[in-house]
């Protein structure tokens, strides 16, 4: 197989489809998230005596603040998924991906080249925009534009997990 480079460009918009992306909660954001469901709850601290018990139609006034809370926690998850977004690649950069047939060689302008191999392949995620290739401490990011063709796109993004799969043990 002969290699095959796709050269392109991203910005942080690239970055912020990878964010926006459905993540398991680690770390922090766990401890995060736990926080705001027990402040969630702490709602009922503030109620006066007797609301809570079980009338319906005072517990329906609670909708405001559990709106409001939810609404708080959107904006601060919208607005964390920015900063990492912008902390990934901070301007617009080029980017090359060479598929040697056995290795994906990635550059970014701004970072020496990484060799990846199948087995270092977390996740290969074909989205309707972009292909996403999870090696950690690389995060492989190209646009389908880069691509031939959708039906390119797809037939790299299935033998490259296939040879992720076949090299997990």
């Amino acid at each position: 197989m002969t290699a095959t480079e796709l050269t392109f460009s991203l910005s942080p918009a690239d970055a912020l489809a990878w964010e926006r992306l459905p993540h398991e909660l680690r770390g922090w954001r766990r401890f995060a998230f736990y926080l705001w469901l027990a402040t969630a709850g702490g709602w009922l601290v503030v109620l006066p005596e007797g609301w809570v018990a079980g009338q319906l139609s005072q517990l329906l006034a609670l909708l405001p603040f559990i709106a409001l809370h939810w609404g708080i926690a959107s904006l601060a998850m919208s607005l964390a998924a920015r900063w990492r977004a912008r902390r990934r690649i901070p301007a617009p950069l080029g980017a090359r991906l060479i598929d040697t047939g056995a290795t994906l060689i990635w550059q970014r302008s701004d970072a020496p080249a990484q060799t990846i191999t199948p087995a270092a392949i977390r996740q290969v995620l074909l989205t309707p925009t972009h292909l996403f290739l999870d090696a950690p401490p690389a995060l492989v990011i190209v646009p389908l534009t880069a691509f031939e063709s959708p039906a390119a796109a797809q037939a790299f993004a299935e033998r490259w997990d296939r040879l992720s799969a076949e090299s997990s043990p």
